[in-house]
């Protein structure tokens, strides 16, 4: 005798197998394509470039308060000592991943790229997974004495917050696959499209004062950066 489920049970269980099969694709989809993000995740690129402009409106403006009263330092003085101390952490931060992934890579050397592909994309994942967890332990890395951060380092008292958060920032960008590009180089030319205007109006660059944010190099951008343009005569 041949028994036959109900109805619902079958839908149930199809409707359980169109899902596994929903999330199997969406992974397939993510691997490898920066265009394609996991809207469960809460660091995921477009949040990254929310918190980057956060991170200069908010605590680059309060850790440039705090120098400006505590150092003799001129405005050009404090601003490049606060885009030093992100471009240290964050280069950090890219060596710090590359590091941990060329770990990995030498105990399976010998194997062919596609032989170990699944293998290293599992480790970037466990990566970017214990980030959270990462974060506390690279932040006493990057302020100890041995430090190659010389100037977080040597400025941290008057701008701790601005460091913790620099740190957790840029380490979800170095985690990105491929990684996001924070770019400290504009062109001569003021571009619109890529840089905001600081304090005046120009149409050559002076400096930059922050930086601007991309998908991944030669990708969309996710912030805007500011710059000094030089003054008309």
């Amino acid at each position: 005798m041949v028994t036959v489920g109900n109805d619902s049970d079958n839908d149930s269980k199809l409707i359980e197998a169109n899902i596994r099969l929903s999330e199997l694709m969406g992974s397939k989809l993510r691997d490898n394509n920066p265009a394609i993000t996991d809207l469960n995740d809460p660091n995921r690129p477009m949040k990254l470039g929310d918190q980057f402009s956060e991170l200069y409106e908010n605590e680059w403006t309060d850790a440039y308060s705090e120098l400006k009263d505590s150092k003799n330092s001129t405005e050009i003085e404090i601003i490049e000592i606060l885009i030093q101390i992100l471009k240290e952490i964050y280069e950090t931060c890219l060596a710090d991943v590359s590091q941990q992934l060329s770990g990995h890579r030498s105990t399976v050397h010998g194997l062919s790229d596609d032989e170990i592909e699944g293998f290293i994309k599992a480790v970037k994942d466990s990566i970017k997974t214990n980030a959270s967890k990462y974060i506390p332990l690279l932040r006493k890395k990057i302020a100890s004495d041995s430090s190659s951060c010389k100037t977080v380092v040597h400025y941290i008292d008057y701008c701790l917050v601005y460091v913790e958060n620099c740190v957790n920032l840029c380490y979800y960008v170095a985690v990105q696959d491929p990684p996001m590009i924070i770019d400290f180089v504009p062109g001569h030319i003021f571009d619109k499209q890529s840089w905001k205007e600081y304090t005046r109006s120009g149409t050559e660059v002076e400096y930059v004062v922050w930086p601007a944010l991309y998908l991944y190099k030669g990708g969309p951008m996710m912030a805007k950066g500011v710059v000094q343009p030089k003054t008309i005569q």
